[in-house]
């Protein structure tokens, strides 16, 4: 559906999705408020710690969703082209078997057309003579047919 709308980068967007990483941005910026939270009552450095903690879990976070997210777009992207890849296979395939099919309905009725003409030859041949010359029982069948 999202595809109908230009967006077809987030039709996938959940395979996207690091809950790893989205706890560890979490967790930092939980941190951090921490930090600020606790202008008033926690000492300088516990304040410091919590900040650059926060800061490093928000960066890690952010650097393995990052690196989530590339690998699942390789990985459509892998798919994607091992799907096209199939189907130029199976249209390849197809292809040929027409082209086979077509050789061959060619063939069949050309030699159906010719076995025709040659009965009706004997079938005109035979009513020229004005006699009543008797024919095989298979020709006679498929004269029949016609």
């Amino acid at each position: 559906m999202l595809d109908r709308f230009g967006l077809p980068g987030l039709v996938n967007a959940w395979a996207a999705f690091s809950p790893p990483a989205m706890l560890a941005v979490l967790t930092g910026l939980g941190f951090i408020a921490l930090a600020f939270g606790g202008l008033a009552f926690l000492p300088n450095f516990a304040r410091r710690g919590l900040i650059a903690l926060g800061s490093l879990l928000i960066v890690a976070g952010a650097s393995f969703g990052s690196g989530h997210i590339q690998g699942a777009r390789e990985a459509t992207e892998l798919a994607a082209s091992r799907a096209q890849s199939a189907e130029d296979q199976r249209q390849a395939r197809s292809d040929k078997i027409d082209r086979s099919q077509a050789d061959r309905l060619t063939r069949d009725l050309a030699r159906e057309r010719a076995d025709n003409a040659k009965l009706k030859r004997m079938l005109d041949e035979q009513g020229k003579d004005g006699a009543r010359e008797c024919l095989d029982g298979d020709d006679a069948r498929r004269l029949r047919n016609l």
